[in-house]
C-alpha cells in the first residue's frame, strides 16, 4: 500500500477505503473541539479558535445521529455495530440530558466519534488494533462506544501515559500528570510483541556475573511444575512495559516541537507502533495532525495513511518528513485532496471556500485569519527586514503584510476598494490580492493608485494581485514582487546587507 495524506472529513474519507486495509489504527481525536480540529495556525489567533469548546447540540449533531440512527447500510457489516452504537447513544441520551449545555456538547462530541470508530472497525485487519488516545472528560464515554463497536472481550489495556507534571498548579485538586490510551484489538488473533523499556538502575546491577562471550547475566530463582528449585539465568533485555508509559511530555524548547498544541512524543508512538504491527504493515492515524503517527510509523519501517480536516496541516508535515526521512511529495508518498492542479484549486474552492483561503494565504508564507474575521483579509504576517547585517529590533522595522482571497469569477473594483479599506486599518506595508481568474481593469487601476513600498533601493507595488493558475503548479511560480523574495522564496538570511523575512 503507497503511503498517503488525505485531507478532508475523515468520516467522508473512511467511507471510501476498502475494509480491512490497516493493521493499526492511533487515533488522538479532538476532545472538546470542534468542526475545525486539527487546524496548523502558529502563534495566531485562529489556533486558539480551532482549538476552544464549540461542540453544540445543532443540526449537524441532529442530521449526524438520524444517519447513525438509520445507517443505509453502505458497508453491510456495519448493520449491527451501528444499530447497537445507536442504541449506545440513546443510552448516554439519558445521562446527560439533565446535564444542561455541558451535556449537550458530551452528547454532540459523542455523537461526532461514534460513527468514526464503527469506521475504523471495519477498515482493521482481523489482526489488527486501535489506540484511542482519551481526554478524561470524555475517556469513560468513549470505552463503552468501544465495548459496543470492538467487543468488551477485545479490550486490551486501558494505558496511562505517565507524562510527568507540567504548567500552571491546580487549585483544589491533584495535579494532572497523565492521560489516558485505550487499547482494543478486533479479535482475539491480533498482532503483539513485546516491549522492553529501560530500567531504571542504569549500571544494571543485578546483573552482577559475565558468561564465557561477555555478556552480563544475573542467577535468578525459580521453580519447576515438580516443585524443584533451581537458578537460572537472565540476561538484561529491559523492563517488560507495563500499562504505565513513562514518557515526558515535550518541552517547550524541545527540537521535536512543531508548534502544534496537542503534539505527541515521537518516543509514545513509536513504542505503539512496536508493540501492536510489524515491518511492513500499514499504520492508520485518522487525526493525523502535525504528522508524529507517521513520523514514527516511517520511522520503524512501516507503510502509513493520514487524514487531516484542513490543508494547512500538510506544510509541517511535508517539512518533518523531508527533514527527518528525505521524502518528498508525489515521489515516495500521496496526496489526496490538496491542490496539485489549477483545476484542484478550482475544485477546493467550490468545495470548502475557506479551506481554499487558507491554503493560498499559506503559499505567501502568511498565516490565516479566523474564520470569524470579517476585517477584509483572509491572511496576515509582518515582514521583519535585515538592515546591514543586523536584524530589525524595532516594531517600526517588523511591518504588517495582509492578503485577501477572492475565488469567485466576479471580480470588481469595490473589492479592492474595500482590500484597500483594510490595508489601511491594519497599516499594511504590502497587500496581496489573490484570486483564481483574472481581475479587471479597473481593479490595476485601482492598484497602481496605492505606490509603491521602498526597500534597499527596490520598489515593490503597495497592492499587487496574484492570479493562481497552472504556472504555480508547474514551477511554484508566485507572481508578487515582495521584499523576503529577493533570494529564495519565503526565506531570509542575514549574510546579505539587506534582506527579509517573515515575523
Amino acid at each position: 500500500m503507497k503511503n498517503t495524506l488525505h485531507f478532508g472529513d475523515n468520516l467522508n474519507v473512511m467511507h471510501e477505503m476498502p475494509s480491512e486495509s490497516y493493521h493499526l489504527c492511533y487515533l488522538d481525536p479532538p476532545f472538546n473541539s470542534g468542526r475545525n480540529y486539527n487546524i496548523f495556525l502558529a502563534n495566531s489567533k485562529a489556533q486558539k479558535k480551532a482549538f476552544g469548546d464549540i461542540w453544540h447540540w445543532d443540526d449537524t449533531a441532529i442530521a449526524t445521529r438520524d444517519a447513525i440512527t438509520h445507517y443505509n447500510g453502505r458497508h453491510p457489516e456495519l448493520i449491527d455495530v451501528m444499530e447497537n452504537v445507536s442504541e449506545c447513544l440513546h443510552g448516554f441520551d439519558t445521562i446527560l440530558k439533565s446535564s444542561g449545555r455541558h451535556g449537550d456538547s458530551m452528547r454532540a462530541y459523542l455523537t461526532f466519534m461514534a460513527p468514526r470508530l464503527a469506521e475504523i472497525y471495519r477498515l482493521l485487519k482481523p489482526t489488527g488494533s486501535i489506540y484511542l488516545h482519551c481526554d478524561p472528560h470524555a475517556s469513560h464515554y468513549l470505552k463503552c462506544l468501544l465495548d459496543v463497536i470492538f467487543r468488551p472481550e477485545n479490550f486490551r489495556n486501558e494505558l496511562t501515559w505517565f507524562k510527568g507534571y507540567r504548567g500552571t498548579p491546580r487549585k483544589n485538586r491533584y495535579q494532572q500528570e497523565h492521560e489516558t490510551i485505550l487499547f482494543y484489538s478486533k479479535t482475539n488473533a491480533y498482532t503483539w510483541n513485546n516491549i522492553f523499556s529501560e530500567y531504571k538502575d542504569p549500571d544494571l546491577k543485578r546483573y552482577n556475573k559475565v558468561d564465557s562471550e561477555g555478556n552480563r547475566y544475573a542467577l535468578v530463582k525459580r521453580q519447576r511444575t515438580n516443585g524443584e528449585v533451581y537458578y537460572g539465568k537472565t540476561y538484561p533485555r529491559g523492563k517488560l512495559q507495563g500499562d504505565v508509559i513513562e514518557i515526558p511530555v515535550l518541552a517547550s524548547t524541545s527540537k521535536e516541537r512543531l508548534g502544534y498544541p496537542t503534539q505527541k512524543p515521537l518516543a509514545l508512538l513509536e513504542r505503539i507502533i512496536k508493540a501492536s504491527s510489524n515491518p511492513g504493515d500499514t499504520v492508520f492515524d485518522p487525526f493525523c495532525g502535525c504528522g508524529t503517527t507517521i513520523d514514527a510509523a516511517h520511522g520503524l519501517n512501516r507503510h502509513w495513511v493520514g487524514i487531516d480536516l484542513t490543508v494547512l496541516a500538510l506544510e509541517p508535515m511535508e517539512r518533518r518528513l523531508q527533514e527527518r526521512h528525505g521524502l518528498q511529495a508525489n515521489r515516495d508518498y500521496h496526496i489526496e485532496g490538496y491542490p496539485t492542479t489549477h483545476q484542484d484549486a478550482v475544485l477546493l474552492a467550490e468545495q470548502s471556500p475557506n479551506d481554499f483561503a487558507n491554503w493560498a494565504v499559506t503559499r505567501l508564507g502568511l498565516s490565516p485569519t479566523p474564520n470569524s474575521n470579517d476585517g477584509g483579509f483572509d491572511g496576515t504576517g509582518k515582514m521583519l527586514l535585515w538592515e546591514n547585517r543586523h536584524v530589525a529590533e524595532t516594531e517600526q522595522q517588523k511591518l504588517p503584510v495582509i492578503a485577501e482571497v477572492k475565488s469567485g469569477r466576479s471580480l470588481t473594483p469595490n473589492q479592492v476598494r474595500a482590500f484597500r479599506t483594510a490595508m489601511q486599518d491594519q497599516g499594511a506595508a504590502i497587500g496581496i490580492f489573490v484570486t483564481l481568474h483574472p481581475v479587471t481593469r479597473g481593479m490595476r487601476n485601482l492598484a497602481e493608485a496605492e505606490g509603491f513600498f521602498e526597500h534597499n533601493n527596490k520598489r515593490y507595488p503597495r497592492l499587487q494581485f496574484w492570479q493562481i493558475n497552472d504556472s504555480y503548479f508547474t514551477d511554484g511560480t508566485i507572481l508578487v514582487s515582495l521584499p523576503w523574495q529577493i533570494d529564495e522564496r519565503l526565506k531570509a538570511s542575514p549574510h546579505h546587507d539587506s534582506q527579509s523575512t517573515l515575523f
